[in-house]
């Protein structure tokens, strides 16, 4: 029987074949690692110049593209070009709207559809249209955000008719941003011709040397200044509670009409600012407010409103937290109080100190025990209606029956009013 043996290979053979599959891998490994789908994605969105994008990148991207979806479908990037979504820069249903327009062209640069549907969003927010003279600037920046503010470029002298338009654009703007898809890093003029609004967007590095129009904005209704004169009675048709005052004076106070607060109360200081804002409107400053100026008033504020309310401390002056439930619990105690007469009043000028006791007898009903700094003691009783307090103080035969009137803060148990002597008061509860 014949006995096998092994030939052991040469020591050099080994080493040369490990040499060879060491190359061979890492070769191939080299090539791979170049036509994965990240190395693919990598170099579409190297290719993709936003609306510059010649047709024959274009088809390339889409080729690779595709690429991906058919050689890896499981991998979360053909999933985000299945569906369309932004990937490294690169908006998958724009570069496909983008393309696919251009091959309708015949390979010539359609419409910016960026333009396209930044102009859709600005016309269904903005109901103005400018006077024929009108032009304003703004820049977008490398992430689509509005640059600062716009500038109203033209006419030189502005009348309250662009004032007002200028700043429904502005409005309009903000609400629309980001302005994405090619528009990033641009300059733009918005002028009006023949009727229409026309946007011409210039690059910010060659500002002075291209410029591409395109027309956007169809035209609009027509805007006429605020002229009417408000009244007490056209302010009182609508309604304004808290709130509605609060944001009256934010929108003044944002467009440099100082309201002296914004606390909800209608004041001298908010009369004020109101007359001012009436003046440079070509209005009669009356300091009352009408349905036309308050819609003129939001038009105009809206966009420096939106981002003074970013700031915590003027949002939470905006947006006050609600104000604290009264009843019978929260009224029921001690108050100490604070009683101001000046001169004018029916006792004379003096202050007076005392210490007000206060229990609940029913309903809305209140009823007490009140003394003062004087040494005087009497009877209190009072009704609280909402956060309005009427009541009447009994200090007997010598002094007899002070009726008094105020109203409980929103954040604080507390009383501010006015007596039937002339004299202020304030109270606030200890226990």
């Amino acid at each position: 029987m014949r006995k096998l043996t092994c030939h052991k290979a040469p020591k050099y053979w080994i080493s040369t074949l490990a040499a060879a599959l060491l190359i061979w891998v890492s070769l191939h490994g080299v090539s791979m690692a170049q036509d994965s789908g990240p190395a693919r994605m990598d170099k579409a969105s190297t290719l993709y110049q936003g609306q510059a994008t010649p047709l024959p990148d274009l088809e390339e991207i889409e080729r690779l593209l595709d690429g991906i979806v058919q050689e890896f479908p499981a991998s979360d990037l053909a999933v985000s070009i299945i569906l369309q979504e932004k990937i490294q820069g690169l908006d998958v249903a724009a570069f496909r709207a983008q393309l696919s327009a251009l091959r309708e062209a015949g390979g010539a640069s359609p419409v910016d559809p960026a333009l396209a549907g930044a102009a859709d969003c600005i016309i269904r927010t903005l109901a103005e249209k400018p006077l024929a003279d009108v032009e304003i600037q703004f820049e977008v920046s490398p992430t689509g955000d509005i640059v600062g503010l716009p500038v109203l470029t033209a006419p030189k002298v502005a009348r309250s008719v662009h004032r007002q338009f200028f700043f429904a654009f502005a409005t309009a703007l903000e609400s629309c941003a980001p302005f994405l898809n090619g528009m990033e890093g641009k300059q733009y003029t918005v002028q009006n011709i023949q009727g229409d609004l026309t946007l011409i967007g210039q690059s910010t590095a060659q500002a002075a040397l291209q410029k591409e129009s395109q027309p956007v904005l169809k035209a609009l209704p027509s805007l006429q200044p605020v002229q009417e004169s408000g009244s007490a009675e056209t302010e009182s048709a609508l309604d304004l509670d808290k709130q509605a005052i609060r944001d009256i004076q934010a929108r003044l106070s944002v467009l440099g009409y100082d309201p002296n607060g914004i606390d909800g109360v209608m004041g001298s200081g908010t009369r004020g600012a109101i007359q001012a804002w009436q003046a440079s409107q070509d209005s009669p400053a009356t300091g009352y407010l009408s349905a036309s100026h308050l819609a003129a008033l939001k038009t105009q504020s809206e966009a420096p409103l939106q981002s003074w309310l970013t700031i915590p401390d003027n949002n939470a002056l905006y947006n006050p937290p609600p104000p604290i439930p009264l009843g019978p619990y929260a009224m029921s105690g001690n108050w100490r109080y604070t009683t101001n007469c000046g001169a004018s009043s029916k006792v004379g000028k003096f202050e007076i100190r005392g210490l007000l006791n206060v229990r609940h007898v029913g309903g809305n009903n209140y009823a007490g025990s009140i003394s003062n700094s004087q040494g005087l003691r009497g009877r209190f009783k009072g009704t609280l209606s909402g956060r309005r307090f009427a009541g009447e103080v009994n200090w007997g035969l010598l002094y007899g029956r002070v009726q008094t009137r105020g109203v409980v803060a929103d954040q604080k148990l507390a009383i501010s009013g006015r007596d039937s002597n002339g004299c202020s008061f304030f109270a606030a509860k200890t226990g």
